[in-house]
């Protein structure tokens, strides 16, 4: 009969452990199945009701100046260092509608870009920055102001500026 010595019985205790083991937790395995929940919801859309329009600026004779549009009033206020003016009255605050698709959603509005046209908008104003829907509300109104900065060296002309709106769900 062949002897083992103690360093193979150990280890053939080992192995023999190691597949009981291995055998007793194959058999405590469970399945479960489950549910997923999910709710489609239709994109946001954004629809411009009115045009954000800063009125008549007289251009500066040199320098700059800057015209800001209050989003909730229209009121203009100038500054900057030019003598360029704006005409007589209010400007005109956009109105955006937001339309969420489903009620008790908040949605998040940002202004993404401004570019430079026949005039640079250098900032973009909202009446209203985080909506919350209650339930059964799916539009928003949002009303929009800005600034608006005229060089010296504008061209003489009726122009546009564009700007981004960006609507996200939060």
């Amino acid at each position: 009969m062949k002897k083992m010595t103690l360093p193979k019985v150990a280890f053939a205790a080992l192995a023999v452990a190691g597949m009981m083991t291995f055998t007793a937790a194959k058999s405590d395995a469970v399945q479960e199945t489950f549910q997923a929940a999910v709710e489609i919801l239709a994109p946001l859309t954004i629809t411009e009701n009115t045009q954000l329009d800063f009125g008549q600026i007289v251009k500066p004779t040199s320098g700059e100046n800057t015209f800001a549009l209050d989003p909730d009033t229209g009121a203009i206020t100038p500054g900057g260092g030019g003598d360029g003016t704006h005409v007589t009255g209010a400007g005109t605050p956009g109105d955006l509608l937001i339309s969420a698709g489903a009620s008790g959603l908040g949605v998040d509005v940002v202004n993404v870009t401004t570019f430079p046209g026949a005039c640079t908008i250098t900032d973009v104003s909202l009446e209203a920055v985080t909506l919350s829907a209650p339930s059964g509300i799916t539009n928003f109104n949002v009303g929009v102001g800005g600034t608006v900065k005229v060089l010296s060296t504008a061209v003489v002309a009726a122009g546009t500026c564009a700007y981004t709106i960006q609507a996200l769900f939060n």
